[in-house]
């Protein structure tokens, strides 16, 4: 048994117990408890708000608004200021660049991770052979490194974050997008395959003349956003047909280094963008009838629309079976797999099982939304957020209880439950506060 104190005085005290028999288990004593026995759960204060998945690395901001990262380590991406992995949570590092700083948004994939500080500027960690931490160098960094900016960046402050897998997005304070790191598929927006270490502009001209967008979002290899039309917007690899403009070569890389408008007709006809996710080779949506749309491969089954056919253009989640008179409220996706949290408040995911990524329990695929198990560890308990990315065959959430939960592939220890043994149903994060 594994024993940590959370918290103590003269009168309160709070033990966090993890059992060596079952690391998914957690229990406390607290002075409440200490003539009835050990409650399941962790000491109580303290908690995660969001989260954040990599590919073999998670990272999760706090309710004090400190970083925590866990999993593989090899090129600093828990910035940490070591490349040793982690199988519980480590706080990112607080001196240097982020010194006087807290965190307010996070997000992570490959082997980087990038953040929004309370100054309103961006900072990243991790692997960097092709610029991806946006500071003028291709020099890894197990600290986090402020992103370059004058230049592209100049005068601007940052909205939101977005990594994929050599790069990264953000939305600035003028409404438009800016990305830097690797660029063989036009990933980076700006008319070419160039790849740059610092801020470059995504195009503003073609399909997004006259518009400013309102978010954005990394795959691994392209990268999406709404504009201010309420319709959505991709561009960079479309080997598949992740842009969603119905138009590539089956079997050959096609690719656009500007973007292009998301089909508008079929399924998505009448209906305007909420909310979307770019993963590995696909890409979905949150309509207005708020329901779930995506587009590109499906091999695995991860469009949901019951078939193993890959699209160029949206098709609709089927919304019988498990989601069979609920809406969508949340969407995360992932390599191989996509997510929701449905409006019953509970989490539904669909596409390659084969890490485990499900949460349902096996590792079979499927072509249509499976229930996410909720009994075990989240007894009791509602998903508030929900994380997976371009890169990532794991899945996390943020529970009604403040922490988190993960389930999937742990070949780094990205789950944080203190081992690198996969797991098909969620488990919880190591509380380190």
């Amino acid at each position: 048994m594994t024993v940590s104190i959370a918290s103590s005085s003269a009168s309160r005290f709070c033990i966090n117990a993890i059992s060596s028999v079952d690391t998914s288990v957690l229990y406390y004593i607290d002075q409440t408890s200490t003539s009835s026995g050990a409650k399941q759960g962790s000491c109580p204060g303290g908690g995660f708000k969001s989260i954040a998945n990599g590919y073999a690395h998670s990272c999760a901001i706090a309710t004090d608004d400190t970083a925590y990262c866990w999993g593989s380590n090899t090129y600093g991406q828990l910035g940490n200021g070591l490349t040793a992995d982690s199988l519980t949570p480590v706080a990112v590092g607080t001196s240097g660049a982020m010194a006087g700083k807290t965190i307010k948004a996070i997000s992570s994939s490959y082997f980087h991770t990038c953040a929004i500080a309370s100054d309103n500027n961006a900072y990243c960690w991790g692997y960097n052979n092709a610029g991806q931490l946006g500071n003028g160098t291709t020099n890894d960094s197990s600290v986090p490194v402020a992103v370059n900016t004058s230049g592209a960046l100049s005068g601007k402050t940052i909205v939101a974050i977005s990594v994929g897998a050599k790069f990264t997005c953000v939305l600035a304070s003028d409404n438009n997008a800016y990305c830097w790191g690797e660029n063989l598929f036009g990933q980076l927006g700006n008319g070419s395959t160039t790849q740059s270490s610092l801020p470059v502009a995504v195009t503003t001209s073609g399909v997004l003349s006259g518009k400013t967008l309102k978010t954005v979002s990394s795959g691994a290899y392209h990268a999406c956003a709404i504009a201010s039309d309420n319709n959505a917007y991709c561009w960079g690899l479309s080997s598949s047909g992740q842009l969603g403009d119905s138009l590539f070569l089956h079997g050959s890389i096609s690719q656009s280094a500007v973007p292009v408008a998301v089909t508008q007709s079929g399924v998505l006809s009448g209906k305007t963008i909420k909310a979307m996710g770019a993963g590995g080779l696909h890409t979905c949506v949150i309509a207005s009838d708020n329901n779930v749309y995506c587009w590109g491969r499906n091999n695995e089954g991860q469009l949901g629309n019951g078939s193993t056919t890959q699209s160029a253009s949206p098709v609709a989640v089927t919304t019988s079976g498990m989601l069979s008179g609920k809406t969508v409220t949340s969407l995360a996706v992932g390599k191989l797999h996509s997510c929701v949290i449905a409006s019953d408040t509970n989490a539904y995911c669909w596409g390659d099982g084969s890490s485990s990524q499900l949460g349902n329990g096996t590792t079979a695929l499927s072509s249509v939304p499976v229930a996410v198990t909720m009994s075990g560890t989240l007894a009791g308990k509602t998903p508030q957020s929900i994380s997976a990315t371009g890169n990532s065959f794991h899945t996390c959430i943020i529970a009604s209880d403040n922490l988190a939960y993960c389930w999937g592939f742990n070949n780094g220890g990205q789950l944080g439950n203190n081992s690198k043994i996969d797991s098909a149903v969620p488990v919880i994060v190591n509380k380190p506060f």
